[in-house]
């Protein structure tokens, strides 16, 4: 390369001012959302089930620590998600 391009500075760019949306002309709705009591039920039971594995999984911990199993390892955290993603399904 030749040493007139590469000893050129480089000139500073000029950013434009921003033009400010009027405020008072911004609508936000919040669109409603209609729930079948089908989908309510579902969302009901879903969250039982979220509710018990939690509940389930505390108690499993904590008996297993009780009788001193190694529950930092990598394998038993590896068999515990194992463990509760089976609970979740059945």
């Amino acid at each position: 390369m030749d040493q007139a391009r590469t000893s050129k500075k480089k000139k500073k760019i000029k950013m434009g001012k921003l033009l400010q949306f009027p405020a008072d002309r911004v609508k936000r709705t919040i669109p409603e959302i209609e729930i079948t009591e089908e989908q309510k039920q579902h969302l009901k039971e879903e969250q039982f089930i979220e509710q018990l594995t939690e509940q389930l999984s505390m108690d499993i911990l904590s008996v297993l620590q009780e009788n001193v199993i190694d529950v930092k390892s990598d394998l038993f955290l590896k068999d515990l998600g194992v463990l509760l993603n089976l609970l979740k399904v059945y």
